[in-house]
């Protein structure tokens, strides 16, 4: 079957989110242009192909512009990745890429070439240790959720008028104590559907209408779901 989402970049980024493809189902490429990558990539069974993405037309063979929903830019290389963003975003204006930094001030240029999402691995694990001081088990929940198969849910919850979320700012939220979740951001219904992520603005106001995305396992979810119906 014809791949639906293309990995650029063969790093250890991209091989746990190969994993997760994997373990959903998906139909992924990989498309490297190092052969040394493409090596390491074929002794770990991953479908890839070398190709230079110099030239639209091989970006074109792949599947950019017609059957590819998605594009990772995972590259060790931010000018790799730059350089493939800017490229596929002329070719399909509806692509969805997510690219990787290692320095936020990096974040500005990857938007202006084409990126839907920048996203940085080191705030990531600063995360991930603050977590681990101020709560060991979230950790190993998060660890569960992205190098295992668990029982773990994401769930998208809907804050109602008069809930007991109505009006509290995000980093004064206690489900994440109260009912063992992990909060992964809020979707800003006020701003057109604006996705923030928790450690990104803790500052934030929850209102009426906002989507909190967590992650958990179902009877935590579940719990909080009865609680927000009848605490009004």
């Amino acid at each position: 079957m014809t791949p639906t989402i293309i990995i650029f970049g063969y790093s250890k980024t991209s091989k746990e989110v190969l994993k997760i493809l994997e373990s959903r189902g998906y139909n992924y490429l990989l498309i490297e242009s190092e052969l040394l990558a493409i090596k390491l990539a074929k002794e770990d069974s991953t479908l890839s192909y070398n190709i230079d993405f110099n030239y639209d037309e091989n970006l074109l063979k792949v599947g950019i512009g017609t059957n590819i929903e998605a594009l990772f830019c995972l590259h060790k290389d931010k000018n790799l990745n730059l350089f493939v963003t800017f490229s596929a975003r002329n070719l399909d204006k509806n692509l969805k890429i997510i690219t990787i930094i290692d320095d936020m001030q990096d974040r500005q240029k990857m938007i202006l070439a084409g990126a839907n999402r920048v996203v940085s691995p080191n705030n990531i694990a600063g995360y991930r240790i603050s977590r681990m001081i101020k709560k060991p088990n979230l950790l190993d929940i998060l660890d569960s959720i992205f190098f295992t198969r668990t029982n773990i849910l994401r769930a998208e919850i809907t804050v109602r008028h008069g809930s007991f979320l109505d009006g509290v700012y995000l980093h004064k939220m206690s489900i994440e104590k109260d009912y063992d979740l992990i909060i992964i951001g809020v979707q800003n219904r006020e701003i057109g559907d604006e996705f923030i992520f928790h450690f990104e603005d803790e500052i934030h106001k929850i209102d009426d209408g906002d989507v909190i995305v967590v992650l958990g396992y179902e009877q935590n979810i579940e719990k909080l779901k009865k609680d927000l119906k009848g605490k009004n």
